[in-house]
Protein backbone atom coordinates (compact mmCIF):
# COMPACT_ATOMS: atom_id res chain seq x y z
CA UNK A 1 0.00 0.00 0.00
CA UNK A 2 1.70 3.14 -1.12
CA UNK A 3 2.49 5.85 2.23
CA UNK A 4 2.51 2.78 3.98
CA UNK A 5 5.39 2.18 6.72
CA UNK A 6 5.91 -1.05 8.02
CA UNK A 7 7.59 -0.94 11.22
CA UNK A 8 5.05 2.04 12.22
CA UNK A 9 2.42 0.12 10.68
CA UNK A 10 2.91 -2.79 13.34
CA UNK A 11 3.96 -0.79 15.71
CA UNK A 12 0.24 0.45 15.44
CA UNK A 13 -1.06 -3.20 15.68
CA UNK A 14 1.02 -4.39 18.60
CA UNK A 15 0.20 -1.03 20.44
CA UNK A 16 -3.73 -2.09 19.42
CA UNK A 17 -3.23 -5.70 20.78
CA UNK A 18 -1.22 -4.62 24.28
CA UNK A 19 -4.16 -2.67 24.49
CA UNK A 20 -7.11 -5.04 23.86
CA UNK A 21 -4.82 -7.60 25.93
CA UNK A 22 -4.90 -5.76 28.93
CA UNK A 23 -8.53 -4.97 28.53
CA UNK A 24 -8.41 -1.62 28.34
CA UNK A 25 -11.24 -0.20 26.82
CA UNK A 26 -12.43 -0.38 23.33
CA UNK A 27 -14.84 2.57 24.00
CA UNK A 28 -16.37 4.74 26.26
CA UNK A 29 -18.76 2.44 27.41
CA UNK A 30 -16.27 0.11 29.05
CA UNK A 31 -14.63 2.93 31.20
CA UNK A 32 -16.12 1.73 34.16
CA UNK A 33 -15.11 -1.43 36.50
CA UNK A 34 -13.17 -2.28 39.98
CA UNK A 35 -9.73 -0.49 40.01
CA UNK A 36 -7.90 -3.36 41.96
CA UNK A 37 -8.66 -7.17 42.19
CA UNK A 38 -8.12 -10.02 39.98
CA UNK A 39 -10.78 -10.76 36.85
CA UNK A 40 -11.47 -14.14 38.53
CA UNK A 41 -12.54 -12.89 41.86
CA UNK A 42 -14.69 -10.27 40.10
CA UNK A 43 -16.28 -12.81 37.97
CA UNK A 44 -16.77 -14.90 41.11
CA UNK A 45 -19.46 -12.67 42.64
CA UNK A 46 -21.46 -11.06 39.75
CA UNK A 47 -24.34 -12.71 38.43
CA UNK A 48 -24.53 -15.57 36.01
CA UNK A 49 -25.98 -13.06 33.45
CA UNK A 50 -23.03 -10.76 33.84
CA UNK A 51 -20.79 -12.97 33.59
CA UNK A 52 -22.34 -14.50 30.42
CA UNK A 53 -22.31 -10.67 29.18
CA UNK A 54 -18.73 -10.22 30.05
CA UNK A 55 -17.33 -13.42 28.55
CA UNK A 56 -18.86 -12.34 25.38
CA UNK A 57 -17.19 -9.04 25.46
CA UNK A 58 -14.14 -11.10 26.17
CA UNK A 59 -14.86 -13.57 23.31
CA UNK A 60 -15.16 -9.96 21.33
CA UNK A 61 -11.31 -9.21 22.17
CA UNK A 62 -10.66 -12.68 21.01
CA UNK A 63 -11.83 -12.96 17.65
CA UNK A 64 -10.43 -9.28 17.13
CA UNK A 65 -6.66 -11.47 17.52
CA UNK A 66 -7.99 -14.39 15.30
CA UNK A 67 -9.17 -11.80 12.86
CA UNK A 68 -5.41 -10.28 13.02
CA UNK A 69 -4.16 -13.80 12.30
CA UNK A 70 -6.24 -14.50 9.45
CA UNK A 71 -5.22 -10.99 7.77
CA UNK A 72 -1.35 -11.81 8.52
CA UNK A 73 -2.18 -15.65 6.84
CA UNK A 74 -3.14 -13.53 3.62
CA UNK A 75 -6.76 -14.76 4.22
CA UNK A 76 -9.54 -11.62 3.31
CA UNK A 77 -10.75 -9.85 6.37
CA UNK A 78 -13.70 -7.34 5.41
CA UNK A 79 -13.52 -4.14 7.35
CA UNK A 80 -16.86 -4.11 9.43
CA UNK A 81 -14.99 -7.42 10.94
CA UNK A 82 -12.09 -5.45 12.22
CA UNK A 83 -13.67 -1.91 12.01
CA UNK A 84 -9.76 -0.61 12.06
CA UNK A 85 -7.58 0.27 9.23
CA UNK A 86 -4.39 -1.34 10.95
CA UNK A 87 -4.79 -5.30 9.56
CA UNK A 88 -5.85 -4.06 6.10
CA UNK A 89 -3.01 -1.97 5.22
CA UNK A 90 -0.63 -4.50 6.94
CA UNK A 91 -1.87 -7.04 4.96
CA UNK A 92 -0.98 -5.70 1.17
CA UNK A 93 2.07 -3.84 2.90
CA UNK A 94 3.96 -6.92 4.72
CA UNK A 95 6.26 -9.88 2.73
CA UNK A 96 5.39 -13.62 3.74
CA UNK A 97 8.55 -13.71 5.82
CA UNK A 98 7.24 -10.85 8.05
CA UNK A 99 3.49 -11.98 8.06
CA UNK A 100 4.98 -15.34 9.52
CA UNK A 101 7.36 -13.38 11.70
CA UNK A 102 4.20 -11.72 13.18
CA UNK A 103 1.94 -14.77 13.24
CA UNK A 104 4.54 -16.06 15.40
CA UNK A 105 4.57 -13.38 18.10
CA UNK A 106 1.25 -13.30 18.69
CA UNK A 107 0.76 -16.77 19.10
CA UNK A 108 3.41 -16.46 21.91
CA UNK A 109 1.68 -13.60 23.34
CA UNK A 110 -1.58 -15.38 23.56
CA UNK A 111 -0.03 -18.25 24.90
CA UNK A 112 1.82 -16.23 27.27
CA UNK A 113 -1.76 -14.98 28.57
CA UNK A 114 -3.23 -16.92 31.57
CA UNK A 115 -6.63 -16.67 30.10
CA UNK A 116 -6.99 -20.24 30.05
CA UNK A 117 -10.44 -20.12 27.97
CA UNK A 118 -8.42 -17.73 24.89
CA UNK A 119 -5.91 -20.60 24.60
CA UNK A 120 -8.45 -22.34 23.62
CA UNK A 121 -9.67 -20.46 21.20
CA UNK A 122 -6.56 -19.48 19.82
CA UNK A 123 -5.54 -23.49 19.66
CA UNK A 124 -9.27 -24.09 17.33
CA UNK A 125 -8.74 -20.76 15.28
CA UNK A 126 -5.10 -22.04 14.40
CA UNK A 127 -5.84 -25.56 13.50
CA UNK A 128 -9.34 -23.99 11.78
CA UNK A 129 -7.05 -21.11 9.80
CA UNK A 130 -4.35 -23.84 8.89
CA UNK A 131 -1.55 -22.62 11.40
CA UNK A 132 -0.78 -26.46 12.67
CA UNK A 133 3.27 -25.62 12.33
CA UNK A 134 2.78 -22.61 14.62
CA UNK A 135 0.37 -24.07 16.82
CA UNK A 136 2.41 -27.15 17.53
CA UNK A 137 5.64 -24.84 17.71
CA UNK A 138 4.81 -21.90 20.11
CA UNK A 139 1.59 -23.89 21.97
CA UNK A 140 1.70 -23.77 25.74
CA UNK A 141 1.93 -26.60 28.50
CA UNK A 142 -2.01 -27.05 27.97
CA UNK A 143 -1.82 -27.98 24.38
CA UNK A 144 -1.03 -31.65 25.06
CA UNK A 145 -4.43 -31.94 27.06
CA UNK A 146 -6.12 -30.07 25.09
CA UNK A 147 -5.42 -32.11 21.90
CA UNK A 148 -5.81 -34.83 24.05
CA UNK A 149 -9.44 -34.25 25.15
CA UNK A 150 -10.99 -33.11 21.77
CA UNK A 151 -12.51 -36.51 20.37
CA UNK A 152 -11.48 -35.92 16.57
CA UNK A 153 -9.41 -37.57 14.61
CA UNK A 154 -7.62 -34.49 13.64
CA UNK A 155 -6.98 -32.98 16.57
CA UNK A 156 -5.43 -36.59 17.71
CA UNK A 157 -3.03 -36.49 14.45
CA UNK A 158 -1.90 -33.02 15.52
CA UNK A 159 -0.70 -34.69 19.20
CA UNK A 160 1.29 -37.52 17.47
CA UNK A 161 2.47 -35.24 15.18
CA UNK A 162 3.28 -33.12 18.37
CA UNK A 163 5.06 -35.74 19.84
CA UNK A 164 7.53 -36.78 17.18
CA UNK A 165 7.99 -32.54 16.88
CA UNK A 166 9.13 -33.07 20.30
CA UNK A 167 11.33 -36.81 19.99
CA UNK A 168 8.97 -37.98 22.35
CA UNK A 169 8.69 -40.92 19.92
CA UNK A 170 7.13 -43.60 22.44
CA UNK A 171 4.24 -41.39 22.86
CA UNK A 172 4.04 -40.79 19.48
CA UNK A 173 3.47 -44.46 18.57
CA UNK A 174 1.09 -45.34 21.03
CA UNK A 175 -1.02 -42.37 19.84
CA UNK A 176 -0.72 -43.43 16.66
CA UNK A 177 -1.59 -47.04 17.23
CA UNK A 178 -4.96 -45.50 19.34
CA UNK A 179 -5.78 -43.89 15.96
CA UNK A 180 -5.33 -47.36 13.92
CA UNK A 181 -7.39 -48.94 16.71
CA UNK A 182 -10.19 -46.27 16.78
CA UNK A 183 -13.41 -47.77 15.53
CA UNK A 184 -15.43 -46.00 13.13
CA UNK A 185 -18.18 -43.74 14.11
CA UNK A 186 -19.38 -42.80 10.61
CA UNK A 187 -19.56 -38.97 11.88
CA UNK A 188 -16.37 -37.67 10.36
CA UNK A 189 -14.02 -38.26 7.44
CA UNK A 190 -16.61 -39.93 5.59
CA UNK A 191 -13.95 -42.42 4.02
CA UNK A 192 -14.58 -45.28 1.36
CA UNK A 193 -13.11 -49.01 2.85
CA UNK A 194 -10.29 -48.22 0.59
CA UNK A 195 -9.23 -45.27 2.45
CA UNK A 196 -9.60 -46.52 6.20
CA UNK A 197 -7.33 -49.29 5.54
CA UNK A 198 -4.99 -47.37 3.55
CA UNK A 199 -5.35 -45.32 6.77
CA UNK A 200 -5.12 -47.90 9.24
CA UNK A 201 -1.97 -48.92 7.39
CA UNK A 202 0.10 -45.55 7.12
CA UNK A 203 -1.45 -45.36 11.29
CA UNK A 204 0.60 -48.78 12.16
CA UNK A 205 3.52 -48.06 9.55
CA UNK A 206 4.24 -44.68 11.03
CA UNK A 207 3.18 -46.10 15.04
CA UNK A 208 6.41 -48.83 13.90
CA UNK A 209 8.76 -46.25 12.82
CA UNK A 210 8.10 -43.71 15.60
CA UNK A 211 8.50 -47.11 17.98
CA UNK A 212 12.22 -47.84 16.87
CA UNK A 213 13.02 -43.94 17.14
CA UNK A 214 12.70 -44.38 21.00
CA UNK A 215 15.60 -43.16 22.32
CA UNK A 216 16.09 -41.86 26.33
CA UNK A 217 15.21 -38.79 25.31
CA UNK A 218 12.16 -39.89 25.63
CA UNK A 219 12.03 -39.60 29.39
CA UNK A 220 10.63 -43.45 29.97
CA UNK A 221 12.05 -45.74 32.42
CA UNK A 222 12.25 -48.25 29.40
CA UNK A 223 13.08 -48.71 26.02
CA UNK A 224 10.73 -49.51 23.77
CA UNK A 225 12.18 -53.33 23.29
CA UNK A 226 11.31 -53.49 27.28
CA UNK A 227 7.45 -52.23 27.08
CA UNK A 228 7.27 -55.03 23.66
CA UNK A 229 5.99 -51.80 22.36
CA UNK A 230 7.65 -52.82 19.09
CA UNK A 231 6.25 -56.06 19.09
CA UNK A 232 2.88 -55.27 19.40
CA UNK A 233 2.76 -52.86 16.42
CA UNK A 234 4.54 -54.69 14.38
CA UNK A 235 1.99 -57.96 15.34
CA UNK A 236 -0.88 -55.59 14.72
CA UNK A 237 0.18 -54.94 11.22
CA UNK A 238 0.55 -58.54 10.57
CA UNK A 239 -3.05 -58.87 12.23
CA UNK A 240 -4.41 -56.04 9.83
CA UNK A 241 -2.79 -57.89 6.56
CA UNK A 242 -5.07 -61.13 7.63
CA UNK A 243 -8.18 -58.75 8.19
CA UNK A 244 -7.27 -57.03 4.23
CA UNK A 245 -7.41 -60.38 3.27
CA UNK A 246 -10.42 -61.61 4.43
CA UNK A 247 -12.44 -58.62 3.83
CA UNK A 248 -11.08 -58.53 -0.32
CA UNK A 249 -11.86 -62.68 0.18
CA UNK A 250 -15.49 -61.65 1.93
CA UNK A 251 -15.90 -59.30 -1.04
CA UNK A 252 -15.38 -61.67 -3.94
CA UNK A 253 -17.92 -63.43 -2.38
CA UNK A 254 -20.60 -60.84 -2.44
CA UNK A 255 -19.62 -60.09 -6.29
CA UNK A 256 -20.30 -63.90 -7.11
CA UNK A 257 -23.92 -63.98 -5.22
CA UNK A 258 -24.56 -60.65 -7.12
CA UNK A 259 -23.79 -61.83 -10.23
CA UNK A 260 -25.84 -64.34 -10.33
CA UNK A 261 -29.20 -63.06 -8.10
CA UNK A 262 -30.72 -67.03 -5.95
CA UNK A 263 -33.33 -66.14 -3.26
CA UNK A 264 -32.29 -69.26 -1.28
CA UNK A 265 -29.13 -67.44 -1.08
CA UNK A 266 -30.34 -64.02 -0.15
CA UNK A 267 -29.63 -64.24 3.68
CA UNK A 268 -26.31 -65.51 2.80
CA UNK A 269 -25.44 -62.55 0.72
CA UNK A 270 -26.90 -60.39 3.80
CA UNK A 271 -24.40 -62.09 6.18
CA UNK A 272 -21.73 -61.58 4.09
CA UNK A 273 -22.14 -58.02 3.66
CA UNK A 274 -22.69 -57.00 7.33
CA UNK A 275 -19.72 -58.98 7.70
CA UNK A 276 -17.67 -56.62 5.33
CA UNK A 277 -18.80 -53.95 6.82
CA UNK A 278 -18.10 -55.21 10.45
CA UNK A 279 -14.32 -55.67 8.73
CA UNK A 280 -14.46 -51.75 8.03
CA UNK A 281 -14.47 -50.26 11.47
CA UNK A 282 -12.06 -51.11 13.65
CA UNK A 283 -9.26 -53.92 13.90
CA UNK A 284 -10.06 -57.59 14.93
CA UNK A 285 -8.34 -59.60 16.65
CA UNK A 286 -6.23 -62.64 15.72
CA UNK A 287 -9.27 -65.09 17.17
CA UNK A 288 -12.29 -63.18 15.93
CA UNK A 289 -10.93 -62.88 12.35
CA UNK A 290 -10.03 -66.96 12.91
CA UNK A 291 -13.59 -67.94 14.30
CA UNK A 292 -16.08 -65.51 13.07
CA UNK A 293 -14.37 -64.78 9.53
CA UNK A 294 -12.10 -67.71 8.55
CA UNK A 295 -14.29 -70.48 9.49
CA UNK A 296 -17.75 -69.41 9.32
CA UNK A 297 -17.10 -68.79 5.99
CA UNK A 298 -14.90 -71.49 5.17
CA UNK A 299 -11.82 -69.72 3.64
CA UNK A 300 -9.42 -72.60 3.28
CA UNK A 301 -6.62 -70.42 2.14
CA UNK A 302 -6.83 -67.61 4.36
CA UNK A 303 -7.62 -70.73 7.06
CA UNK A 304 -3.94 -72.30 5.75
CA UNK A 305 -1.99 -68.75 5.88
CA UNK A 306 -3.23 -68.22 9.64
CA UNK A 307 -1.69 -72.10 10.57
CA UNK A 308 1.52 -71.19 8.71
CA UNK A 309 1.34 -67.73 10.77
CA UNK A 310 2.22 -65.61 7.80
Amino acid sequence: MNGVNEPDEMARFQTFWIQMWKNKPLDDSRKTGAASGTKMAFYSIIEAGARAHALAQRERCYAIIITALRSLKGEEVSHKEFRSPIISSAQSSLNPATRKKYICQVIQLGVQSSDKIFHEYLYRALIDIGLEDELLEFGGPDLVPFLQNAMQTKYTELLARYYVLKQQHVLAAHVLLRLAERRSNGLENFLTLDQRYSHLRQYLNNAVIQAKSASESDGLPNSVRDSGLLDLLEGKLTVLQFQIRIKEELESVVCKLESAPNNSEAEVLQTVKEKVKELSLDLKSITQLYNEYAVLFELWEVKYLFMLGL
